[in-house]
């Protein structure tokens, strides 16, 4: 996916690796995260609902602080996967179920990113992922963890997003 991934192979494979880029067509229209016109707010995460993909802890981190802002925020996962029934009553356990909008999966996910204001990756392994690209594309912010591989190729920290350490997951996102 990229030149650093080279790196990991073997030496014999080094010279016969060839890098193909993810691709991610032009927005149709760009979000506006500066926009609070709807009164509400959204986090958005796209993402298959599998346990590398650490949705859980982005619920407890939404949860931790969204009584805590002045603005009203939705989490919205776009998604599907074997953990839907336990993420949701996950955000139920915590209080947020009504806060917290499960999508399904989604042929086009781009309409999402149009309405929304933030995006989040919380993963704790990706190869080069097409969600922090889909964000820029349409003008988003993304935030993701650091130790991530691609978030910190992607990801420009404090211009294009943030990244955040892992010591304390739900803390630090």
């Amino acid at each position: 996916l990229t030149d650093e991934f080279r790196q990991d192979l073997p030496p014999h494979l080094k010279p016969r690796a060839t890098v193909i880029a993810n691709t991610v067509p032009n927005a149709d229209r760009l979000a506006q995260p500066g926009d609070t016109s709807s009164g509400t707010k959204t986090l958005l995460c796209v993402a298959r609902l599998v346990p590398r993909k650490n949705i859980r802890t982005l619920i407890s981190a939404f949860a931790a602080v969204e009584a805590d802002v002045d603005e009203s925020w939705v989490l919205q996962i776009v998604g599907y996967g074997s953990l839907l029934d336990s993420l949701r009553a996950h955000a139920d356990t915590l209080g947020i179920g009504d806060k917290v909008r499960f999508e399904g999966r989604q042929e086009q996910p781009y309409r999402f990113y149009e309405k929304a204001h933030l995006v989040a990756l919380p993963s704790f392994a990706e190869g080069l992922p097409l969600v922090p690209m889909e964000a820029m594309a349409h003008g988003l912010p993304c935030i993701g963890f650091s130790d991530c591989s691609g978030i910190p190729i992607l990801i420009e920290d404090g211009v294009t997003g943030l990244h955040v350490d892992r010591d304390d997951q739900v803390e630090s996102l």
